[in-house]
């Protein structure tokens, strides 16, 4: 049996100019703004939005209290492929850091090192809890939280957090 050989053009372009025609099969990457997201151009120069790779950059501020909750964050309707943090500014106060969202207080991280560099990522995550996940609205994770180790507040520190998430359209 011979492989069916398929080849396409792909392009990172700022936006798809009106009345451009491409050609059947090419496919456009748009970085951000309204037209963000995969495109590929079907039978006929129609451009169809295939999908968009979304990634949501957060700074938790200086870190204080028990908890720090980023409200509303993590999008609905998607497929959540991860969430990442780095901490910035050395976490003052608490011994140990968690980090997860409004159903798992540490999906993303337990226990993690204040010290500055100190990171999160898919090594860290509790495994089945975290991601990928199909975050429809009906079972909607929408918060990030930080968690202090449960004995001391926070202090100080600052860590950047970057969610990373699909969103599929309908089919046209």
């Amino acid at each position: 049996m011979e492989a069916i050989k398929t080849a396409y053009r792909i392009a990172v372009v700022p936006s798809l100019p009106a009345g451009q025609l491409a050609g059947n099969g090419e496919i456009r990457v748009i970085p951000s703004g309204s037209q963000g997201g995969v495109w590929i151009c079907s039978a006929g120069n129609v451009w169809r939005y295939m999908a968009a790779m979304l990634v949501t950059a957060l700074d938790s501020g200086v870190l204080a209290g028990n908890a720090v909750t980023l409200a509303g964050v993590i999008p609905a309707n998607c497929l959540l492929m991860g969430v990442t943090a780095q901490v910035t500014v050395a976490v003052t106060g608490s011994a140990t850091w968690d980090l997860g969202d409004d159903v798992d207080g540490d999906c993303y991280g337990a226990a993690l090192a204040p010290a500055l560099g100190t990171q999160a990522n898919v090594n860290t995550y509790d495994a089945g809890l975290a991601a990928p996940i199909y975050n429809r609205a009906a079972a909607l994770r929408s918060d990030i939280i930080i968690t202090n180790d449960g004995a001391n507040p926070f202090t100080g520190g600052r860590i950047l957090i970057r969610i990373y998430s699909l969103v599929f359209p309908y089919p046209v």
